[in-house]
């Protein structure tokens, strides 16, 4: 065989690897601005950015889709009609490949009308408001387990679903349908941001720090390769202007979203 057969049929050799190892990498969850924001906005969220960025980087594309809701979203890549799920804590989804760098630090807060008098003392002081949430989000641990316990009661607890849930509720303790509201603090301030109107609430209580991750199906055998993808992609990001850029469209800095604060 001649020497530009052999460089022809290398050449060939390669195309062929990098295809076969080119995935189409799906992507899902309800929108949760700025984290996850529209499939079809220009800006869809800086952990959609990131995680495209570092599957870019590693020869993949990525698909981003919006579910109608958290819960179907969590079902549907349980069962691996797509690869990953954005914007989830370990406990929601314990049995989800979980890469080891989470992609953002938040806390949630309980907001309420700004002429309350109503102070979060402990989950028994709950029982004195009608406290909303979104169904299948996992709450700071007290807050969980009264939620739990009096889901089934419209008085104390409504959970809402649906892809605009924050945006819903929000509406809801605006007319008192609700009288205190669990959420990222966040998701919330980006809202009014993007609407350019003053926040009209005030904070009852601030949580605790819990990392967020994008969390694999544990029906994909690539689901372990994909979290090391991802793992290894945001660290070497870390620090960067690529990593600088995609947060400054929303307004956010590497040190309060990708540190522990």
């Amino acid at each position: 065989m001649s020497s530009m057969n052999k460089i022809i049929l290398i050449f060939i050799v390669l195309i062929s690897t990098n295809t076969i190892k080119a995935d189409s990498i799906t992507i899902t969850a309800d929108e949760w601005c700025p984290y996850n924001c529209s499939s079809t906005d220009e800006n869809k969220g800086f952990m959609i950015d990131l995680f495209t960025l570092v599957f870019n980087k590693a020869g993949h594309t990525v698909e981003y889709l919006i579910s109608k809701s958290y819960e179907k979203a969590i079902i549907n890549v349980r069962n691996n009609q797509y690869n990953a799920i954005v914007g989830v804590t370990k406990e929601e989804v314990p049995d989800f490949i979980i890469p080891e760098t989470p992609l953002a630090y938040s806390h949630d807060v309980i907001i309420i009308a700004k002429n309350s008098t109503w102070e979060y003392i402990s989950e028994k002081s709950l029982e004195k408001v009608i406290l909303g949430g979104v169904k299948n989000y996992e709450y700071d641990l007290p807050i969980q387990r009264y939620i739990d316990q009096n889901k089934h009661k419209k008085e104390l607890i409504q959970i809402v679903s649906g892809n605009r849930s924050l945006e819903y509720n929000l509406k809801k303790l605006r007319y008192q349908y609700i009288t205190a509201l669990i959420d990222n603090q966040l998701a919330i301030k980006y809202h009014y941001a993007q609407k350019n109107e003053p926040f009209p609430f005030k904070i009852a209580k601030t949580l605790e720090i819990y990392s967020l991750y994008i969390a694999f199906s544990p029906k994909n055998p690539k689901s372990k390769a994909y979290a090391q993808i991802l793992s290894h992609g945001i660290n070497e990001l870390r620090g960067t202007k690529e990593m600088a850029g995609i947060l400054k469209k929303y307004g956010l800095t590497e040190d309060i979203i990708i540190s522990p604060q």
